[in-house]
């Protein structure tokens, strides 16, 4: 593609190179006089000059393929007709071979040789070129580096690793097996998470890129390595929606733990002859946990914002300009909504339908903050003897309804033990009279003890000071 297109002249001395077969020879000059590869602005100019063709093009769908179907020099497009697809091929094959970029090796999921007395499709790009591909041919057609089965239009995958079971496991070798598993859509994200956790380990434990991993590790790989063969069998429709659908939803599922969080979208379509659901995945995106210890729900909140982010890609609507955020896994609506009264103990008998649906949601979403959220997190109790807080020791009392600069201060009187003999609680002496705070609310300032010590420290030095003043 890119030594189609041609660089303008005044350009082309920017493009020199300076070679010669024997040091004994002169040097020779050649200048490249078209789009190199490897240079930093190939890619821009090769896809520019595909735009400049959408531009100039009279035909409103032959632009739009253009501009949105192609990645790099790859088209894929369709349509819900035969022949109107068939004729769309041709006119932008004929539209890009006006710029010099001839379309080839074209791949349907259909017979297409009774289009042929109809459309006129170069010889040399002829659909005849497509052909039936099976798991048992050494080569295979990929869309966009996914493997493809035209006839039954569902996507496949076919990793292969040539593994010893006696070479020596290291860091750099899974880095590199499991950089090889191409999966731009997530269908193997539960899969790739695994390599990614052993992967995570080996940083925690330090090793160098050519050091021996740890048995456990090794084994945990090598049966990762067993269970390669399995993505041969999965297969994944291409084509997510009923061929006779009525409507079409998007439902799409967030879930976390402590080692990774994750996000999935399904199209669910509704046929509309005989009512039946079909349920199919469109694409997935999962991340290993971060290595700081992190709550269950804010890992929650992750996933859901990855769902977020998966859901903003679905969208190529203009007129579409609300995002889903992880308010909507939290709320149910984006946080810049108009509020809504709160309906939850208002009874059913007087509320119309609409206001019946607010109810049912705001029960729900309150349910879930408060019983299933607070499930997540673990809460660790204090059962050991920890050291108590001194008597007189000066405290800052922490009070959540007012600011820093308005915290009490208050020396501690006593520790209050609970009934298993563990003092959480202290009581204070403020400027109001006695009161009663949990450890987790106090700040303490000065150690009774150490101002003691500070105290007599300074008279000595000021003694001392005195001392050398009259010498």
């Amino acid at each position: 593609m890119y030594r189609q297109c041609l660089v303008h002249e005044e350009q082309r001395d920017l493009q020199l190179i300076l070679w010669r077969d024997d040091p004994t020879q002169p040097l020779s000059i050649y200048r490249l006089n078209t789009v190199t590869y490897g240079t930093a602005s190939a890619p821009c100019l090769s896809v520019r000059c595909l735009k400049q063709l959408a531009n100039d093009s009279t035909n409103a769908d032959v632009r739009r393929i253009i501009n949105e179907d192609f990645y790099v020099d790859d088209m894929i497009t369709g349509s819900d007709n035969k022949y109107n697809l068939m004729k769309l091929c041709e006119e932008t094959s004929t539209t890009l071979r006006s710029g010099c970029f001839p379309l080839r090796k074209w791949i349907f999921n259909f017979t297409c040789n009774e289009f042929e007395p109809l459309i006129k499709i170069p010889t040399s790009t002829s659909p005849r070129a497509c052909k039936k591909l099976t798991l048992n041919e050494n080569s295979s057609h990929k869309t966009l580096g996914i493997g493809w089965l035209n006839d039954s239009d569902e996507f496949y995958f076919n990793t292969e690793f040539e593994s010893d079971c006696n070479q020596t496991i290291t860091k750099r070798k899974i880095l590199s097996y499991a950089s090889q598993i191409f999966d731009p859509i997530g269908i193997l994200s539960p899969f790739i998470l695994t390599a990614k956790m052993l992967l995570q380990q080996l940083w925690l434990l330090k090793l160098e890129w050519d050091d021996t991993v740890p048995n456990d590790i090794a084994r945990q790989w090598n049966r990762f390595l067993a269970s390669l063969p399995t993505l041969k069998t999965i297969r994944v429709p291409r084509y997510v929606k009923d061929m006779y659908a009525m409507y079409t939803e998007m439902h799409i599922f967030t879930d976390a733990s402590q080692l990774a969080y994750g996000a999935c979208i399904y199209i669910r379509s509704i046929n509309t002859n005989n009512q039946t659901a079909t349920v199919r995945l469109l694409c997935s995106k999962g991340k290993v946990a971060p290595l700081k210890t992190t709550s269950i729900p804010r890992l929650e909140l992750l996933g859901a914002l990855v769902g977020a982010r998966l859901y903003d890609k679905m969208s190529s609507d203009p007129n579409d300009l609300l995002p889903l955020s992880p308010a909507h896994f939290l709320v149910g609506r984006p946080l810049t909504a108009p509020a809504c009264d709160n309906l939850v103990d208002t009874p059913t008998h007087k509320l119309d339908r609409y206001q019946r649906v607010e109810q049912i949601r705001q029960h729900f979403w309150t349910r879930w903050a408060k019983e299933y959220l607070s499930e997540l997190q673990t809460r660790t109790k204090c059962r050991e003897n920890t050291q108590d807080l001194k008597p007189n020791t000066l405290v800052i009392i922490k009070e959540d309804n007012f600011p820093p600069l308005r915290w009490h201060l208050g020396r501690v009187v006593r520790n209050i033990p609970g009934k298993d003999g563990v003092a959480r609680v202290a009581e204070l002496q403020t400027t109001s009279g006695l009161i009663r705070r949990a450890y987790t609310k106090l700040c303490p300032l000065v150690d009774p003890d150490e101002h003691q010590t500070q105290t007599t420290s300074e008279a000595v030095g000021s003694q001392g000071f005195q001392g050398r003043g009259h010498v």
